[in-house]
């Protein structure tokens, strides 16, 4: 499987804050597995972003039905974010649950 994603930051810090804004973007995929096997169609990808431990530091792009080569454009928000601070991309099928 390889997922491909473009992340784009752009951090808007202020003088006396360790915290800031980051801008995330996620294009697309390529070449994903097909997790819902060859009679039932193809897999439903999305994307969550997040920064694992951290309630509400979280994004997900929207569902792409039936496709490997999934393209999402989908631009988002974290605050919040602090130098240090690990960003997390899990790939998931929108049926198949972890």
């Amino acid at each position: 499987v390889q997922f491909v994603s473009r992340l784009r930051t752009s951090l808007a810090r202020q003088l006396n804050m360790a915290s800031a804004r980051l801008h995330i973007t996620v294009e697309s995929a390529s070449n994903l597995y097909n997790s819902d096997g060859i009679l039932a169609g193809k897999s439903d990808p999305y994307v969550i972003v997040e920064v694992p431990g951290q309630e509400g530091m979280k994004l997900q792009t929207n569902v792409v039905s039936n496709e490997l080569n999934p393209v999402w454009n989908f631009t988002g928000e974290i605050t919040g974010f602090m130098d240090g601070d690990v960003l997390r991309f899990t790939v998931m099928d929108k049926d198949t649950f972890p």
